[in-house]
Parts: structure tokens; C-alpha cells; sequence
């Protein structure tokens, strides 16, 4: 009886640490993946008004080179290498950086990319 008094409190204190944890860790590949894929549909949506498919982007591929947590709480400014094919350009691979936080991605709670004055510095 004793040893579980001790340990109970023990496994509260290392179970909140795992779950602090996990509110600060990094977009995985994939996440980083749909939140970039999800702003091209954004895109793309506006311009098959325009040009129709002919006229719209697609993601190829994307990959993870690196992920640092931002001054700005919460959120990431991850380094990718991203594969698309545009319209007229065709294939088009480049590296880029990313502000990435969680936020409404329009399907419910989510990583998103953040523009403008709201993404780190």
C-alpha cells in the first residue's frame, strides 16, 4: 500500500511532462504536408473560376529538412524542399520556409500555415 501512495503521484507528475510536451512539438512531414497541400486547394478553388484545371497546382511531394519552435508561441518555422508542377512552368522543386500553427484548417482543429504580419519573424 505504501509503494502505491509513492508511485501515484509519481505517474501524475510524468504523465502532465508528456503531455506538456506534446503541446510544443514539431508539425511532423506530414502535417506540414497537408497544412501546404490544403492552402493549394485554397488556391487552386480560385483559379478553375478563372483557367479551369488547366490552371491549377499540383503537390508532387514534400519533405521535412527541419523544424525550429519561433519566438511567437506556438508556432514553427520549418525549412522544406517542395515538388510541384505548375500551370505553364510545369515541374517546379524548391526549398522554402514555412510558419507553421495549429489553428482552424476549415476541417477542424489543425496545423496551418501562417502569412503575413501573424507568422514569426
Amino acid at each position: 500500500m505504501k509503494n502505491l501512495a509513492l508511485t501515484t503521484p509519481i505517474a501524475l507528475i510524468l504523465t502532465s511532462s508528456i503531455l506538456l510536451a506534446g503541446c510544443s512539438r514539431a508539425p511532423s512531414e506530414s502535417d506540414i504536408k497537408t497544412a501546404y497541400t490544403n492552402e493549394v486547394e485554397q488556391t487552386n478553388a480560385l483559379t478553375r473560376k478563372f483557367g479551369g484545371d488547366s490552371m491549377t497546382i499540383k503537390v508532387n511531394g514534400l519533405k521535412k529538412l527541419d523544424c525550429k519552435e519561433s519566438s511567437n508561441k506556438g508556432q514553427f518555422i520549418c525549412q522544406v524542399e517542395v515538388d510541384t508542377t505548375l500551370p505553364i512552368i510545369g515541374v517546379h522543386h524548391q526549398n522554402t520556409q514555412l510558419t507553421l500553427a495549429q489553428g482552424d484548417t476549415g476541417n477542424g482543429q489543425g496545423w496551418v500555415i501562417v502569412r503575413g504580419v501573424d507568422a514569426a519573424p
